[in-house]
């Protein structure tokens, strides 16, 4: 990434990584949150990111799957396929057809995934000449991931991919720090704030989203803060 200053001279793409099989809440990308998928309220918050170019679904080739495909072609989303546990491969096939610079992670069962930590993310890894940036502290399922294409092919060719480098994407960059340029954004949000978890995993984390999303009444705000502010939920 050296000498990359300029944002529009960088093609940033956001990936959301979903799929239908889940072993605590099978199907959670296809629940409703006011009259929309989970999915589809995810796609809705990466929109609202300033510095997001394409929006890209990466599902697996499974039976399954072919749900995802077909909302992220009703949403006209590209959509990529492919092995179930190597989802570094998906990713990798995504990059490829995408001609991407960087990636920014997403994860489907994430609606409330911050547009601002998006942008925030990107700025970083572009301006301080990074391969990977994450966060730390920030309330479970706000924030999100970024790296390079140059640092991700790097993997790739390394040779070193163990299964759960597969599985897990971005896994191999924080357990080899030493070979990357690697930073995690802390301190945006109080220490209760951060503790929230507005990430689905179960059925009740669903029936609180849900609570969340009738209430929700504006789109592009900072939700931690509005929910403390507003609802009095957190």
């Amino acid at each position: 990434m050296c000498g990359w200053r300029v944002d529009n001279l960088v093609k940033v793409i956001g990936v959301i990584q979903a799929r239908i099989t889940s072993n605590r809440l099978p199907a959670k990308a296809m629940l409703d949150l006011e009259g929309k998928t989970i999915l589809e309220r995810v796609v809705e918050r990466v929109k609202l990111s300033n510095k997001i170019d394409e929006i890209w679904i990466a599902t697996s080739n499974q039976i399954e799957d072919d749900l995802i495909e077909s909302l992220s072609k009703k949403n006209g989303i590209a959509c990529f396929r492919g092995s179930l546990n190597n989802v570094f491969n998906r990713f990798y096939g995504v990059l490829s057809m995408a001609d991407a610079d960087i990636v920014v992670r997403i994860t489907a069962d994430n609606p409330l995934t911050e547009p601002r930590l998006i942008d925030k993310a990107i700025f970083n890894l572009i301006n301080s000449n990074l391969d990977y940036i994450g966060y730390k502290n920030v309330p479970k399922g706000s924030g999100v991931e970024a790296f390079t294409r140059e640092s991700f092919i790097k993997i790739l060719q390394s040779g070193d991919l163990t299964s759960d480098h597969k599985e897990h994407v971005t896994s191999y960059y924080y357990q080899n720090q030493d070979k990357f340029k690697v930073k995690f954004i802390e301190d945006i949000y109080t220490e209760d704030q951060a503790l929230v978890n507005v990430s689905i995993d179960t059925i009740d984390d669903y029936v609180k989203m849900a609570l969340i999303y009738k209430l929700l009444k504006e789109e592009n705000v900072d939700i931690l803060n509005y929910l403390d502010r507003t609802l009095g939920i957190i």
